[in-house]
């Protein structure tokens, strides 16, 4: 009966995709998009594919907060429509002083605002300040930065608002769907009772839906590591719970704190989830999502010191599910850009 009600979903899903190729809407203007870093890109990707042609301005492996933009990449973004930035990058200000009159959409961490939109910043971990390293990876925000995109496309385009508020609909049904799988993830595994520590300030965007305890972070920012006696203290607290987990960016491996992380997890004996922030090999936000969640269920399955509900293999059947939507989404894009070089 279970097999025959996933088989029944699959149906209904390609059906709905289907016919989102066949009534995609006539000819509109193409927009060439210039963001930041793939993982913000990824929202404006998955809201407003075949809206939107993005180039990505962050080149591959480079660290965002060292970058320096070059005259000859600010000379060729010369034909972008509109910029999405973070509003947190020093590079990015430099792109705006030089195109200070094409449509933008940024972070005003002052007043907590993306365009207008109050989007959530949390607190770092310490309790100082407000955290602007990955905001927009947590899912509220990702739709509010969809929205304030909404906005500009409207007014370089207003004969097209009733598609682009559809693609905006359909994005937040996404979202949704997005957490209420955080919300399963986290009550099968008592996220809700665990301490993490995250390695990075970015992770704690991954990890607040789950409702979990961050007790620290490793690397508070550029040449700022945790020190010896805040080891030990979180190292102590750590060791008191048996779920535990510490969960950093992937880019850790790369970088000289991987030997730190390695040694907190092996003194409090806590797993080591790594999960990646800033979308490489990504172009959609929602398939970096899930990764992440697949990840951080993959990481906690191996722990042993595991505290789950005992509510069997269904969160499992629901990651599965998602391999197979990914594949028919593929093979839809595929006939879905085809269908638009017929366009274009």
């Amino acid at each position: 009966m279970y097999i025959k009600r996933i088989v029944i979903l699959y149906v209904f899903i390609i059906i709905l995709l289907i016919n989102s190729v066949v009534y995609a809407a006539p000819y509109q203007r193409r927009f060439k998009v210039g963001v930041s870093i793939q993982s913000l890109g990824g929202i404006i990707r998955d809201a407003y594919e075949g809206v939107v042609e993005i180039i990505y301005i962050l080149p591959e492996g480079a660290e965002p907060h060292s970058y320096q933009v070059t005259p000859d990449v600010i000379q060729s973004l010369g034909d972008v429509d509109i910029f999405v930035f973070t509003g947190h990058f020093s590079f990015e200000y430099k792109i705006l002083e030089s195109y200070p009159n094409k449509p933008h959409i940024t972070l005003d961490i002052e007043d907590k605002t993306y365009n207008g939109y109050k989007v959530h910043l949390l607190k770092y971990p310490s309790g100082e300040g407000y955290n602007p390293h990955g905001y927009w990876l947590y899912p509220d925000n990702a739709y509010l930065i969809a929205k304030a995109f909404r906005d500009i496309l409207v007014e370089l385009d207003p004969s097209n608002i009733e598609y682009y508020n559809r693609l905006l609909n359909e994005f937040k049904m996404r979202i949704e769907e997005l957490k209420d799988l955080y919300r399963e993830v986290s009550i099968k595994y008592n996220l809700n009772s665990s301490l993490i520590l995250i390695g990075f300030p970015a992770e704690e965007y991954i990890v607040e839906p789950f409702n979990a305890s961050i007790v620290g972070v490793i690397v508070k920012g550029p040449g700022q590591i945790i020190t010896p006696e805040e080891t030990n203290k979180i190292v102590s607290i750590l060791s008191k719970s048996p779920n535990k987990y510490i969960i950093s960016s992937d880019i850790a491996s790369k970088m000289g704190v991987f030997k730190l992380l390695n040694d907190i997890s092996r003194m409090s004996e806590s797993k080591v989830i790594y999960v990646n922030v800033v979308g490489a090999g990504f172009d959609s936000y929602i398939e970096l999502m899930y990764f992440n969640l697949g990840m951080i269920v993959g990481g906690i399955e191996s722990n042993p010191y595991i505290l789950s509900d005992g509510s069997g293999g269904g969160l499992n059947i629901i990651l599965l599910t998602f391999v197979v939507l990914l594949i028919i989404v593929v093979i839809v894009e595929a006939v879905y850009i085809y269908l638009l070089s017929r366009v274009y």
